[in-house]
């Protein structure tokens, strides 16, 4: 797990690469499961993983059915754009490649504490500029959470809210009966950030998800791996 500064990123490359000094690289294997031989790395400007791909999310433009109508959108430029780049470089890529999202910029949210902000319905993510001062990947892997627990299937959706005791009342209500178990206090919420969470936890702090809640540990190794690493991969 990595945090990342905007100044760390200074090195003048074209929009969607980094600079990468010569170096001797040991033999590694990535979160995703990508394994990478022992190897002398040539001084380049190389791009990052879908660089290509991600350029074309970034919009300029605020998102026309936003709710917080305090908060103020900006244009994106080019460290920004560096910067999220390199911090998506740390997710697994099936979370990333398999969930369509837009990327707005925004100041400030309306909310305290808040670095992002997300609608999957619409494609939609705003990260503020507290998201640039904090663990940038965590962050992209809780709002990419979400965008993963509204395309999976109903079924399984049910079956998260089962294992994790959530349940719905004689008018309709959405209620959780387990009384710990939670790795943060918002995911008393309701399942889908109490699932964001979870996946969060499970992709930078297994043990303590372990921890907290065995059960739902399990419960994404045995369900999620597919979705979060690709078949065949952990």
């Amino acid at each position: 797990m990595l945090a990342f500064s905007l100044g760390a990123l200074s090195k003048e490359c074209p929009e969607g690469e980094y600079f990468v000094k010569a170096h001797h690289r040991n033999e590694y294997v990535r979160k995703d499961g990508t394994h990478y031989s022992e190897s002398f790395v040539k001084e380049a400007c190389k791009e990052y993983r879908d660089g290509h791909l991600l350029i074309k999310k970034f919009l300029d433009t605020p998102p026309v059915f936003w709710n917080q109508k305090k908060e103020k959108f900006k244009k994106w430029n080019k460290k920004e754009k560096n910067f999220l780049l390199k911090a998506f470089e740390e997710l697994p890529e099936p979370l990333i490649k398999n969930q369509n999202f837009k990327l707005h910029r925004a100041f400030k949210s309306d909310f305290e504490n808040n670095s992002a902000s997300c609608i999957p319905e619409k494609s939609t993510i705003v990260l503020y500029d507290s998201f640039f001062k904090e663990n940038s990947s965590r962050i992209l892997a809780h709002e990419l959470a979400h965008f993963l627990y509204s395309s999976i299937p109903k079924e399984k959706k049910e079956k998260y809210k089962t294992t994790a005791l959530w349940f719905e009342d004689e008018n309709g209500n959405i209620l959780v009966s387990r009384k710990d178990g939670f790795v943060e206090e918002d995911s008393r919420l309701g399942p889908e950030e109490d699932f964001a969470n979870n996946v969060e936890y499970y992709l930078f702090d297994k043990a303590l998800l372990e921890k907290k809640n065995n059960t739902i540990y399990h419960w994404i190794e045995m369900n999620l791996m597919d979705d979060l690493f690709g078949k065949g991969k952990k």
